[in-house]
């Protein structure tokens, strides 16, 4: 009897053996919306990766090259809000007067979502009208410690005329809001006359353009949201000649829908 024992066992353990080594199918990410997807893979072994649970920032600062108080007031309070950045923030710039040079039609939505009213001023989260360091500071480090509802990154392409933009983007709770998520392609190092300062100005973290019309972004979601589920949106936007690629920045932001307007949720490259 335990020779019997001993035969099936040892049956039993030689065809578990050979059914490991004969799955040769290829292991990999198989999920279409992770960063690192691999169509070739058959088997999932773990390896997706996705955009990190941190929580990023933020700072727009609303300037117009045509206001004085821009050139003067506005950019030194910028120089001096960077010279003691906080960790995980961005900085981008938004024009949204029409007749400004450097304007973006992305710019008037973002304005717009954290309602902006005039020039110069800056907006993070879902706060404007902060016009001091220590006021802009203290925004950063509150939104910074909020929990992150979800978060994005991007990577990007350039074609002869175009950046082609993936987004992609995963949910760390379950909610019945509308997302919505777009990138923002921000241009470093342009010399362009401003207001207020002696010459051309050397103009940083510019908004150049938005993969989405409306400067807030393709809807990502259908409702409700869950937990742990993630996405990926492909985009692209018509890159101008004027832009210079090594000075450029595609930063993605993940947008909630509050009633008829729009909240700041995370922002990732």
């Amino acid at each position: 009897m335990m020779r019997s024992s001993y035969i099936i066992i040892s049956l039993l353990l030689f065809f578990a053996i050979s059914m490991v080594s004969c799955d040769n199918r290829t292991k990999g990410c198989t999920d279409p919306n992770s960063p690192n997807y691999n169509p070739n893979a058959e088997v999932n072994d773990g390896s997706c990766d996705y955009p990190s649970q941190t929580k990023n920032t933020i700072c727009f600062f609303f300037s117009d090259t045509e206001n004085n108080t821009c050139g003067t007031f506005g950019l030194n309070l910028l120089d001096q809000v960077e010279a003691t950045n906080p960790s995980n923030n961005y900085f981008i710039t938004v024009h949204p007067n029409a007749t400004d040079t450097l304007f973006t039609p992305a710019g008037i939505a973002i304005a717009t979502a954290l309602n902006v009213a005039g020039f110069p001023d800056f907006g993070i989260g879902n706060q404007s009208s902060l016009l001091t360091q220590s006021a802009i500071l203290t925004a950063l480090t509150m939104e910074s410690a909020e929990s992150s509802e979800g978060a994005v990154n991007a990577s990007f392409s350039t074609t002869s005329d175009s950046i082609i933009v993936n987004i992609y983007g995963k949910f760390f709770i379950s909610d019945n809001s509308n997302y919505f998520t777009t990138a923002y392609i921000v241009e470093d190092n342009i010399l362009s006359p401003q207001l207020g300062v002696a010459g051309n100005y050397n103009h940083q973290h510019i908004l150049r353009g938005s993969t989405a019309s409306n400067g807030i972004g393709a809807q990502v979601n259908t409702l409700p949201v869950n937990e742990n589920t993630s996405f990926k949106i492909r985009q692209g936007i018509f890159r101008k000649p004027e832009w210079d690629l090594g000075n450029i920045r595609v930063i993605a932001v993940l947008w909630k829908q509050t009633g008829s307007g729009f909240e700041y949720i995370n922002a990732g490259e």
